[in-house]
């Protein structure tokens, strides 16, 4: 007992009573509104359903380890490497599998648990970072720093929100700590181990903590050893690299194929906008530092007992000049648009990183808190919080928010009770019991501080952020209604898996909660994940879908017919106020209450086949309508050694692919007076024009606004209005969302119809300038579509056997051709023409192609992960690197011991 208690261990118990106090202050709004942690957007579409996912797959390989592990699902997109794809989640964090140590049925309470253990491991690491690095710190100092980092505005915000973030806040005070190892021991292993840890855990992340650790360590050395010679320097630079690679060689088994899919992500390739807005700079130092605000991500909120710490640092910068010059490296990151875009893997500048610049806050506090400060400082405390308080007022006042300003404004007080509590303490009559009792007045404050922000940020005071989470015991009822707007959902999808044993994808109306296939454990046309295939966003923006983007790089394709009968897709569940969206071809198979299930009567297998070619050259010309309906005839390749020497024909006439639609001529109603010549100028929010349509017979009907540009730095809207169906188009403010993309052309399916007429609304949200070549409205005969797909069930593949890793299926040709496997490509297919191995190519801008002679054929496509075996040696290489560093430094032990013993 005497060691459980010991000095050592003392700080850890006093912190756990001090976490268990916070955590019941700041989170009391969760159980005032009965709320779990699970955020209701992508806590709720990806973290939870992820988290079930992992459990079960793990789960069912702890129960039958003869069936392995699926690498690959057909449950994600259009099918995705689950290495690639979890790892960014829950494959390299620990507290993934503390999970399966709870019963399934309470995985939202082990959900909500594992976050609020998260956030404790929080403060252990940073408390565990300052008892090495700061011998000399009093554990008050330790305690008031340690529930600074841990409750920071980062925590507060991302922590409930996306609980792996809150792993990179563990392990940056580990990586620090292994740095100083390094840097005053010599020793390699703990980094190693560490950095291994970071790059598992994930790579986001691992990215971000490699620039900050590198910084630190060239600041530590040049402030620390830079006398010590270029031997001394270039033995620590030659330690620090060993550690650092057999760390990475460690991870090798995640992070190789995880690097590989981050590379073939939608992510990667995007145009970046650099550049912040005046508001950035105007909130950053003023209420992001002491509010849970923060634009690009600049979550730096702390106790506002930091502006007496920063003129403290200021004074005595020689004496912590490390952590002086760390933070001046830090703000200047968070003032430089394109270091902040380096930071994030030079995408959009969002400053993920900022729990960095809140731990060297918080550190500052626990370096430069003292019992007795001299006048000089004292008055430079109080000289800094009057011009920071008065110039930070003004900037909270010009973003007029009234509830923001007396959060701040409260804040702001704290620090100046602080500045008092520390003045009196300095007087020279002060008793020692009078100045003991300020160490706990300022622990309230700094407790009450930290209560005030978690209070603006939950409270529906301010942003009522709690309410924006899932209640409890609601989450299966939420996946199963798809957020209450398709009571029977759930129901129907388990009709069709029941019935139909065959593969086919199912599409659904609405389309949020794209991640219910993961769920429920069906192939669909939907995907959001945070690497989402590039090749399929690709499509999806050169046919102009709607609905794409980086995250949810396949959305239901717009519920256009042709694409979607493509990606062998053969069911519909709706909801009765969407039927609107059903394709042409489907007929209804179940009605259960309000839930519809619709069959397609012109369903293709997986793979189709085509024998005439088009270059992409050629199919870039083609708008995205025309694009659609090459698809139904051409196999679109990149070059034509893509062929492999086979003779098939190249499409030369376009005219059927061109006149696959009819432009429908209108009359403009235009009440509001904003259309002028190529251009919508809106005064106000919400105006529109009418477009009046003559009749239109058997069509699918499609609102196309080519050569699209706004004017403009605000999101904005486009919806089209008919007949009750509203389809829209958004596109994000460029300077302020990582999600923006340029929307060249703009194009609205307003559904199939058999016959019709009538007026088109078309509402512009936001007032600004929406520039356009051309407005058309586009009518998409349906006459030859049975025909069209009657030619390509011909050469479909049959007998199709699909698994999470295999596709298998006969293939009779007449002539030479390039069969389509309607998923997403990538490498890790290798294809099979009559057990013969062969190569894949890349086949209408997403697919797998294989190409393939006339005759009859047995057709293999099996999945490995890409440089999954390079990973599996790298990582068996990096164990062997660190087994022999341990045994190195074992024998360097004991051979110092033995010179100790000698010289006594």
């Amino acid at each position: 007992m005497k060691k459980l208690f010991s000095h050592k261990t003392k700080i850890y118990f006093i912190y756990t009573i001090l976490f268990i106090l916070m955590a019941i202050i700041v989170f009391s709004i969760f159980a005032k509104y009965q709320c779990t942690f699970i955020w209701q957007a992508d806590g709720l579409k990806q973290h939870y359903i992820i988290l079930k996912d992992f459990n079960e797959k793990i789960c069912s390989f702890l129960k039958s380890p003869s069936q392995g592990l699926d690498f690959f699902s057909w449950n994600m997109g259009l099918g995705l490497d689950v290495i690639g794809q979890y790892s960014y989640y829950v494959l390299g964090d620990p507290f993934a599998y503390l999970s399966l140590l709870f019963p399934m049925k309470y995985l939202e309470h082990t959900y909500t648990f594992l976050i609020l253990l998260r956030m404790f491991c929080v403060g252990v690491s940073f408390i565990w970072y300052g008892r090495y690095h700061g011998k000399t710190h009093s554990n008050f100092n330790l305690l008031l720093g340690a529930i600074i980092y841990t409750f920071s505005s980062f925590a507060l915000f991302a922590g409930v929100r996306h609980p792996y973030f809150l792993n990179a806040m563990i392990s940056f005070p580990l990586l620090l700590w292994g740095v100083d190892k390094l840097l005053e021991e010599n020793k390699k292993i703990p980094l190693a181990i560490l950095i291994a840890i970071s790059a598992i855990s994930n790579y986001y992340f691992f990215y971000m903590h490699t620039i900050m650790i590198v910084i630190y360590a060239i600041i530590h050395y040049a402030c620390e050893y830079r006398k010590e010679g270029m031997k001394h320097f270039f033995k620590k630079i030659g330690s620090a690299v060993l550690s650092y690679m057999v760390g990475v060689l460690i991870a090798g088994i995640i992070l190789l194929p995880t690097i590989y899919a981050f590379l073939n992500s939608a992510r990667s390739g995007e145009e970046v906008i650099c550049q912040y807005g005046l508001d950035y700079y105007k909130s950053l130092f003023s209420i992001n530092l002491l509010t849970v605000y923060g634009e690009n991500w600049s979550y730096i909120g702390v106790s506002s007992i930091i502006l007496l710490m920063l003129p403290i640092l200021w004074s005595r910068r020689k004496t912590h000049k490390v952590y002086a010059i760390y933070l001046l490296i830090a703000t200047i990151i968070l003032l430089v648009p394109f270091l902040g875009s380096m930071m994030n893997g030079f995408s959009f500048p969002n400053n993920r990183w900022s729990f960095m610049y809140a731990f060297i806050l918080a550190y500052i506090v626990t370096l430069c808190f003292d019992k007795q400060y001299t006048k000089k400082e004292i008055r430079n405390m109080c000289l800094f919080l009057g011009v920071y308080s008065l110039a930070a007022i003004i900037a909270v006042l010009c973003m007029k928010s009234m509830s923001c300003f007396v959060i701040y404004l409260i804040q702001i007080l704290m620090a100046f009770f602080m500045l008092m509590v520390i003045g009196y303490q300095n007087f020279e009559n002060v008793s020692p019991f009078e100045n003991k009792k300020a160490l706990p007045i300022i622990l309230l404050l700094v407790i009450l501080n930290i209560g005030i922000m978690a209070y603006g940020l939950y409270s529906s005071y301010d942003k009522n952020y709690a309410k924006q989470f899932v209640e409890a015991e609601t989450c299966e009822e939420k996946l199963a209604t798809q957020l209450g707007s398709n009571q029977n959902y759930a129901q129907n999808i388990q009709n069709i898996m029941e019935n139909d044993k065959s593969f086919y994808r199912i599409s659904k109306v609405p389309h949020q909660v794209q991640n219910l296939s993961i769920y429920y454990g069906y192939a669909s046309t939907e995907c959001f994940l945070s690497l989402g295939n590039k090749y399929v966003y690709d499509l999806n923006r050169k046919l102009a879908d709607n609905n794409y983007s980086t995250t949810s790089s396949i959305r239901g394709m717009g519920d256009r017919t042709k694409i979607t009968t493509l990606l062998a897709n053969q069911y519909y569940v709706v909801d009765v106020k969407n039927e609107k969206n059903i394709p042409y071809g489907y007929s209804l198979q179940e009605e259960n209450g309000e839930v519809k299930t619709y069959r397609n009567d012109f369903p293709l297998s997986i793979g189709v086949s085509y024998s005439e070619y088009l270059l992409r050259e050629e199919y870039e010309k083609l708008n995205p309508i025309e694009k659609e309906d090459a698809l139904f005839k051409v196999a679109v390749i990149e070059k034509e050694e893509d062929l492999k020497g086979l003779n098939l024909k190249k499409k030369e006439d376009m005219q059927d692919v061109k006149t696959s639609y009819n432009q429908v001529p209108y009359q403009v109603t235009d009440k509001d007076n904003i259309l002028k010549e190529n251009a919508i100028i809106t005064t106000k929010k919400d105006q529109k024009i009418i477009l009046q349509i003559p009749s239109v017979q058997n069509s699918e009907l499609y609102v196309f606004i080519s050569g699209f540009e706004f004017q403009g730095n605000s999101k904005h809207t486009i919806t089209a209005n008919f007949q009750g169906k509203a389809v829209s188009k958004s596109v994000e403010n460029k300077l302020t969302s990582a999600y923006y993309q340029k929307a060249p052309e703009i194009l609205l399916n307003l559904g199939y119809y058999e016959k019709t007429e009538g007026d088109i609304e078309l509402k512009f949200s936001t007032k600004g300038i929406y520039q356009f070549d051309k407005i058309q409205v586009l009518a998409v005969p349906m006459n030859l579509y049975q025909e069209e797909v009657q030619n390509l069930q011909k050469n479909e593949l049959k007998e199709v056997s699909v698994k999470n890793q295999e596709v298998k299926g006969i293939l009779h040709l007449e002539n030479d051709s390039i069969l389509q496997i309607a998923t997403s490509y990538t490498k890790g297919w290798k294809a099979y023409i009559d057990e013969t191995p062969t190569d894949t190519i890349r086949v209408n801008t997403a697919f797998v192609g294989i190409p393939v002679k006339a005759g009859e054929h047995e057709i293999t496509l099996e999945y490995e992960v890409p440089y999954l075996e390079a990973g599996i040696f790298s990582s068996i290489a990096g164990v062997i690197l660190l087994s022999l560093l341990v045994i190195i430094e074992k024998r360097k032990r004991r051979t110092l011991l033995s010179k100790e013993d000698i010289e006594k």
